[in-house]
């Protein structure tokens, strides 16, 4: 190829890269920039790598293209895209890599150059997808997706070490042991973040992820990690034989469209249960970067307010607000606060009504809790005391004095929980220039649920709804509907406020529990049990709901079951990596 092809594409991807830094700099808000500054030095960084290692090498310049097609379809699977049919051969390009490297003599040291084409690939699909964490911290975004591309890299690179002891068969069946072990692994850790998690893909329709109510999220990773394979061995042999295979595609055929076929007679054949009860969702619109914590509580109290008094009637069993809807709140001087003032002088009017709010709280402590490691040191006066924040969910029932109390348990690496300090305390300068906490937020072990009557609730915060397992505690603990409360604004306009909603979906269809979403900005919402979304909001608008919710009392097998998928794929990595070691070991004592 000639390359004057590659200096024409190196000066554009800078250009492209320039002009994004330069418009960051300028703009308070993003959007879409990171995505094109990302995207372009990444491709660039490739690009000068094929020139100064490979010298514009066809089979490199090749094996760069499959793997840029690997992670364009992959993107493709994902919200906001209807082309959620592209994961199932997302995977078939760098497969294709992997394969090509092995049998390729020329290649020295074959490991290496599989991992450097992965890597490519696995970041260029992060960024493509979830480019826009940096619109809230951008240096912490930029490691979030370095960091979790090189987490997908030990999963693929184990399988294709396997591969060198055992058949391809073998191989393939360790690929998706180790990548669902690998998705499973992420959901639980304290550096967490399954975003990208093969199942959550299927969020996009409604009525394509109805198994999940077995499964779970990771049935559907498993459903793409097989068509993948099935695909790729197709097309492989096509290659030698040079025909289809007709019966093989015969069978790729039935089993892509069984799983559909069973999902779509599931979705048109379940019928909504539970009691009905009306609730009224209210959605502030304040920009959460400069907006939110600078306008004053009593201000945002008014809104809320005006808000609620256009949607509630004697008949609204609850109001819903987003989460943090208000700021700085002492837990144990809750009535002296502005704002709560404001909300009483307005629940006095609805004598049946609970108020389930999201908010940034924090309490005071004379002296160390046992058990309690999130407590910051504070001396005023010379007198010192402990503080623990909190970003937690709260109750207010008619009639009770007394609050009912969730604190959001599933935080976010960085912004509210400092992974393992413990054991990296040396990465506190670190974490502190990147923006992050060094003492984190107070949670709490069990999943807290809100109980008024005959109805219980699970209160899910933000982050918490992309976590299936997770949120089948609340419903073992007797929740009947789920509040998602959510601040979905720190994105801007872009995909992320829409996956993190379609993600939330699946909740609704793994436990058949109906859904009401408020969300500071972004889409607030009802979820029916099917997955279905009703009223949405735009972004970026004051809006108010009122609709009916059903309150559903009994468990699907994924509630009783959790990620049993998750939990079998762990004990067979486990023992093909003792596999792989023994290998490892016969091969250089020459055991035979």
């Amino acid at each position: 190829m000639d390359k004057r092809y590659f200096t024409l594409a190196s000066l554009i991807l800078l250009v492209i890269a320039v002009v994004s830094a330069w418009r960051m700099f300028a703009l308070p808000l993003w959007g879409y920039l990171p995505l094109f500054l990302f995207a372009s030095v990444w491709l660039l960084v490739a690009e000068l790598w094929l020139k100064r290692i490979k010298k514009y090498d066809p089979k490199a310049i090749r094996w760069l293209g499959l793997g840029t097609i690997s992670a364009v379809l992959l993107s493709l699977g994902f919200p906001p895209f209807p082309s959620t049919f592209t994961m199932l051969v997302g995977f078939v390009p760098l497969l294709w890599i992997e394969k090509e490297i092995r049998a390729d003599e020329t290649q020295k040291k074959h490991g290496r150059a599989i991992a450097w084409y992965a890597y490519f690939t696995f970041v260029l699909w992060n960024i493509l997808v979830t480019f826009w964490v940096t619109n809230t911290a951008l240096i912490a975004g930029v490691v979030a997706i370095l960091a979790n591309s090189l987490l997908m890299l030990i999963p693929f690179m184990l399988f294709s070490t396997f591969r060198k002891f055992v058949g391809d068969r073998t191989a393939y069946f360790t690929f998706i042991a180790f990548w669902i072990c690998f998705e499973y692994g992420h959901m639980a850790w304290e550096v967490t973040w399954p975003w990208l998690t093969l199942g959550n893909s299927l969020s996009q329709f409604a009525w394509l992820p109805q198994w999940y109510s077995y499964t779970g999220i990771l049935g559907g990773s498993l459903w793409i990690l097989l068509s993948n394979i099935y695909i790729f061995e197709i097309l492989k042999r096509r290659q030698i034989t040079g025909h289809w295979h007709i019966p093989r595609v015969i069978g790729l055929s039935v089993f892509v469209l069984i799983p559909v076929a069973i999902s779509l007679m599931m979705y048109f054949r379940y019928e909504q249960v539970g009691e009905s009860v009306e609730v009224v969702v209210v959605q502030p619109n304040y920009e959460p970067h400069y907006d939110k914590f600078s306008v004053p509580g009593h201000l945002q109290a008014e809104r809320f307010v005006r808000l609620s008094q256009e949607g509630l009637t004697q008949n609204t069993k609850y109001l819903v607000f987003p989460e943090t809807a208000f700021d700085f709140i002492h837990l144990d001087k809750w009535k002296t606060h502005i704002e709560v003032e404001k909300m009483d002088a307005l629940l006095v009017n609805y004598p049946n009504l609970n108020w389930v709010t999201g908010l940034s709280a924090y309490n005071t402590f004379d002296t160390l809790i046992p058990g309690k490691k999130n407590l910051r040191p504070i001396e005023r006066g010379g007198i010192q005391f402990y503080w623990e924040s909190y970003n937690c969910a709260i109750q207010q029932s008619p009639g009770d004095e007394n609050l009912q109390i969730y604190f959001k348990s599933k935080l976010v690496p960085g912004p509210e929980i400092f992974p393992y300090q413990e054991y990296l305390f040396f990465l506190k300068p670190l974490i502190e220039k990147l923006e992050g906490t060094l003492y984190g937020l107070g949670t709490q072990e069990d999943r807290g649920v809100f109980i008024s009557g005959q109805d219980t609730i699970a209160p899910v915060i933000c982050y918490e709804s992309i976590f299936g397992e997770f949120v089948n505690g609340y419903i073992k603990n007797g929740a009947n509907a789920i509040f998602i409360m959510t601040n979905d604004g720190w994105w801007d306009d872009t995909p992320g406020y829409i996956q993190h909603l379609k993600i939330g979906t699946l909740r609704a269809i793994e436990t058949r529990r109906d859904i009401a979403r408020s969300a500071n900005t972004g889409v607030s919402c009802y979820i029916n049990q099917r997955g279905d979304i009703r009223k949405p909001t735009k972004y970026e608008v004051e809006a108010v709901l009122r609709d009916n919710i059903r309150m559903n009392s009994s468990k699907t097998f994924y509630v009783q079951w959790g990620d049993y998928i998750g939990r079998l794929a762990f004990f067979i990595s486990m023992f093909q990596i003792l596999y792989i070691i023994f290998g490892i070991i016969k091969k250089r004592l020459k055991i035979y």
